[in-house]
């Protein structure tokens, strides 16, 4: 199995598994069985990079702005409201990703 089989594949099991609410833990432990070491997500431009067993992958999303931006300062508050909405199931993966860019977060 290739890297890109190897997340393509711990994905779609975690989708099956995982509960609307509190449904991370269910990814991470999906991934960390499948043999992902690593995963790093750069935003704005919603760029994922996966280190496996398998070798290493970069998955390129849609950007979230184009052109030049500033990036936000840090706001830790808004980090922890964009990760306890999320927690909660009361966001898509992509409002979260926007929430904890504006939050000020890149990496």
């Amino acid at each position: 199995m290739n890297a890109i089989e190897l997340v393509q594949g711990a994905m779609k099991k975690a989708e099956k598994i995982r509960p609307k609410v509190g449904g991370f833990p269910y990814l991470a432990e999906c991934m960390r069985e499948a043999g992902v070491l690593k995963n790093v997500w750069t935003l704005p431009a919603g760029q994922s990079t996966f280190w496996t067993s398998a070798g290493v992958i970069s998955v390129t999303n849609s950007p979230m702005v184009s052109g030049f931006h500033e990036v936000p300062v840090f706001d830790q508050e808004a980090l922890i409201k964009a990760l306890r909405a999320d927690q909660a199931g009361q966001t898509t993966f992509p409002e979260f990703l926007s929430a904890t860019w504006e939050a000020g977060v890149i990496s």
